[in-house]
């Protein structure tokens, strides 16, 4: 008989930790429309907003269940099945809720103005290199740390105001709930079973 604790027991052993931030429509949303007010200072037009992270273990889905959902003609490259054990916290996991990758890293790279209110929309694993020009030669510069807010605090050797630097690291990957992966069982004996869901990257949300 299949045991679901055992099944969530293998899912938590071979899994990822994960910050999922649960996903609320933003009320700045047009009654008639449904469209997001583009200058909404909760949801910043994005139409929905985010609460607290909560962390808890997923599983990365197999191949072949990526190429299922290859086949189903909504793929965009960068794109995530995982599994969710039924004892996580984040078993309720909804359309476009929100997760960080924890144990993950992939490179980033990106060019930004500095004027004291830059913010990098992402969680960072950390910073390698800050740079920018100076008489036609590229100058390194100190190392920002970045604050919860994403917001940069520069110790020493900042770039001067209004000069535009390129900021080079790894970040952590966030992606957001797509959808419930289309399957035939939710549940087994009147057990919950594990879940699949199809995560996009957050980079894609709203496009």
């Amino acid at each position: 008989m299949l045991s679901a604790s055992r099944f969530n027991g293998m899912l938590n052993k071979m899994g990822q930790q994960a910050q999922w931030r649960r996903g609320y429509e933003c009320p700045c949303r047009d009654p008639h429309s449904g469209a997001a007010d583009p200058f909404c200072p909760a949801c910043g037009g994005k139409g929905i907003t985010w609460g607290e992270s909560v962390t808890a273990t997923v599983a990365i889905a197999g191949q072949k269940v990526q190429q299922e959902w290859a086949k189903l003609g909504m793929y965009e490259s960068g794109d995530m099945v995982v599994t969710i054990p039924s004892d996580s916290a984040i078993y309720s996991l909804g359309q476009f809720d929100r997760l960080v990758m924890v144990q993950s890293s992939v490179p980033f790279s990106r060019v930004l103005t500095h004027d004291g209110t830059e913010v990098l929309p992402f969680a960072v694993e950390r910073i390698e290199r800050a740079s920018w020009l100076e008489g036609g030669a590229e100058v390194d510069g100190g190392l920002p740390m970045v604050l919860v807010d994403g917001s940069l605090s520069w110790s020493s050797s900042p770039p001067p105001v209004g000069r535009q630097y390129s900021l080079t690291g790894r970040q952590r990957p966030e992606y957001f709930a797509l959808r419930d992966f289309p399957q035939d069982r939710a549940h087994f004996g009147g057990q919950p079973l594990p879940r699949r869901v199809v995560l996009r990257l957050m980079d894609l949300f709203g496009r």
